[in-house]
């Protein structure tokens, strides 16, 4: 499901199709009253995971294996109209993406030699860790230097992200996993689907994104005005009292722009007067964080 619009969904998977296997998609713009279906006939590969990316609208990245390459990682600007391969530095079959909602171009792939991280956006990898056979990858919503690795020989967990991994497997009776769900909401939970053996379930150890003590500043409502605009204008994020709360603009390409000066949310309201001009005209996005949550929106320059 697209980050940006609930109404669109990205599906992908594959068929045996003219001797060969082929990539096939389908996506949705209207909450699946009607879809497009696609055959990416150029392609003699499978493919087993697909993600959005949270900060470029209709960018997709979809990994899996092929024939000639072994790797793959495709990725599309436009919704998949069109593909073209990335990936440097990837290896083995592409089992799992992940991709954070906190910092853009971070994104983390399970593979069957390993796992992987990426800070460009899928662009350029690099390994992390000693385990193989890397399906499934989670990352904490509210804290994405911890990460969740599921393998054919148990769970990994790394609260730096990736630097150092510790193996989780207290309490799991088979330790061959599958996938692996990460609920961010109280109660925190990861879910792990096992081979076999039924699903597991954990509580993550405490972490930023946990309310711990005081009054909890909740990021509920944000307001950009005037937008779109020229070049000034103002920023609103409603919540409630106690937190510092601090965001960043950032560019479609991941690229940081502006810094907004922290602040202190002391009546439930905090406000920007925010100046961009000679940033050049486009889209930009927000993000507004404090401990317990954060509130993302764009604003659209005219010049």
């Amino acid at each position: 499901m697209s980050p940006d619009n609930p109404e669109v969904i990205f599906t992908c998977g594959y068929g045996y199709i003219n001797n060969a296997y082929r990539i096939q998609t389908s996506y949705t713009t209207d909450n699946g009253t009607t879809w497009i279906r696609d055959t990416i006939m150029d392609s003699i590969a499978r493919v087993n995971a697909c993600i959005f990316d949270p900060f470029v609208p209709n960018r997709i990245l979809l990994g899996g294996d092929s024939i000639y390459n072994y790797k793959l990682l495709l990725v599309s600007t436009d919704l998949g109209n069109t593909w073209e391969h990335t990936g440097n530095g990837l290896s083995g079959i592409v089992y799992s993406l992940a991709a954070s909602v906190r910092t853009p171009g971070l994104m983390y792939a399970g593979t069957s030699q390993g796992f992987y991280r990426s800070t460009d956006g899928g662009a350029s990898w690099n390994r992390t860790g000693t385990f193989t056979m890397v399906r499934s990858v989670v990352i904490d919503p509210a804290n994405d230097s911890l990460i969740y690795a599921g393998t054919s020989t148990g769970i990994f967990r790394t609260s730096d992200g990736g630097a150092t991994w510790v193996q989780d497997n207290e309490g799991l009776e088979v330790t061959d996993i599958l996938t692996l769900a990460f609920r961010g909401s109280a109660p925190r939970m990861i879910f792990a689907g096992t081979n076999g053996g039924g699903v597991y379930v954990t509580t993550p150890p405490t972490g930023i994104g946990e309310v711990q003590s005081g009054a909890a500043f909740r990021p509920a409502k944000l307001q950009v005005l005037p937008n779109p605009v020229r070049g000034e204008f103002q920023v609103f994020v409603d919540g409630d009292a106690g937190e510092l709360v601090q965001g960043a603009i950032y560019d479609p390409s991941g690229r940081l722009v502006h810094t907004l000066t922290p602040q202190i949310a002391g009546s439930g309201r905090v406000h920007w007067l925010v100046n961009m001009r000679g940033c050049g005209k486009g889209v930009y996005f927000l993000r507004v964080q404090a401990r317990t949550g954060e509130v993302t929106g764009r604003v659209v320059l005219t010049d």
